[in-house]
């Protein structure tokens, strides 16, 4: 056996996985303590970042998986080397949380306009408290269920998974006075009717997602407030997507034919 080769290969292999368990290994070169979170930013830190991160940890906190102290350190990049070296596999994402360090790193940002961008012909914005309060809830996934039942290579079904983070990330949206569960199933259904891949936009003119996101939120909504199931019960349910994808259909024709 080359003991060297074996050696070189160790080193590169550490070097490569060490920015992905821990950021701040990338020198970022500007840093603040928010609320409990450490924020690391490649570029200065706006005033208002105070605010985006406090609504971030408020949206989070709504969650009933929640603990008691949001204190993930947050990572800013400007989607080049240090997004890169963070991202590994997942460069394509608008952030990525690593669960078992229950960091956040965030791809390009505008903090003063409280807006995430991914590399996309269309839908590559989100706002950056969204993009937040999604990736915190990932962590509150891994700190309640462990991070042997989520991680990267065993997770429960990606509507499980991606969908409930979307729901707790969008409360401020689903709660407001104008908002209808129905009509969005039916906005969902019609731009799945035009999808040719599995990206697909998520609000008006903004966020570009995979369509689990979006379907996996929807199905969550209807699971959690229409027939009030907890998401332990979610997750404990074996049910497959199909059926409860197909009762949510129902369900909302039902409610188009009593409003006739």
């Amino acid at each position: 056996m080359n003991w060297t080769r074996q050696a070189i290969y160790a080193v590169l292999t550490v070097g490569l996985i060490s920015p992905v368990a821990a950021p701040q290994l990338l020198a970022f070169p500007y840093s603040s303590q928010i609320a409990a979170h450490r924020v690391y930013s490649e570029a200065p830190i706006a005033p208002n970042l105070e605010a985006i991160v406090g609504n971030a940890d408020r949206l989070a906190a709504r969650s009933p998986i929640a603990m008691s102290k949001l204190d993930q350190p947050i990572f800013l990049t400007d989607g080049g080397w240090r997004w890169t070296m963070a991202a590994f596999a997942s460069r394509s994402a608008f952030a990525i949380s690593r669960a078992p360090f229950e960091a956040i790193v965030v791809n390009r940002s505008d903090q003063v306009a409280d807006k995430t961008f991914r590399p996309a012909k269309v839908g590559g914005t989100r706002s950056l408290t969204g993009t937040l309060a999604h990736e915190m809830t990932h962590c509150l996934q891994a700190n309640k269920y462990g991070i042997i039942k989520f991680n990267p290579f065993k997770h429960p079904e990606l509507w499980k998974l991606e969908g409930y983070p979307e729901y707790i990330s969008r409360h401020t949206e689903l709660s407001g006075k104008n908002y209808s569960l129905t009509s969005e199933i039916n906005r969902y259904m019609n731009l799945m009717s035009k999808a040719t891949g599995i990206w697909i936009l998520s609000e008006e003119g903004g966020c570009e997602v995979p369509n689990y996101y979006y379907k996996g939120r929807l199905m969550i909504e209807y699971l959690m407030d229409i027939r009030h199931l907890s998401y332990d019960n979610i997750l404990n349910d074996t049910v497959s997507e199909n059926t409860v994808y197909q009762e949510m259909i129902k369900w909302k024709d039902g409610i188009k034919e009593t409003q006739k």
